[in-house]
């Protein structure tokens, strides 16, 4: 599996017809065919989602002391639930998806 990180060398023997490509180099052929290096460019957004990807893949998938936190004040009766405050979050959301 490669992993793309902006500008990927993609290894490319023949023409977009078939054919071989006459300007491509003996090195890194497959089964004796020429091959030629290209270049794929991502685009800022695809950058900017690698980022994410990479900045969230570090974190934990469950904050065990949130969940701890939650469970004692849900087991001694503190854990209160603000309707209100639920409410305008997912009208903030709804907002942001326009």
């Amino acid at each position: 599996m490669t992993k793309i990180d902006g500008i990927l060398p993609v290894r490319n023997s023949l023409a977009r017809d078939g054919q071989r490509r006459p300007e491509a180099s003996q090195s890194g052929g497959v089964a004796g065919r020429p091959a030629v290096e290209e270049q794929v460019r991502l685009t800022p957004s695809a950058r900017r989602l690698q980022a994410a990807e990479r900045m969230l893949g570090g974190l934990p998938e469950v904050d065990t002391d949130k969940v701890a936190r939650v469970r004692a004040a849900l087991a001694d009766g503190s854990y209160r639930i603000r309707a209100d405050v639920i409410a305008q979050q997912l009208l903030a959301m709804e907002r942001a998806r326009g």
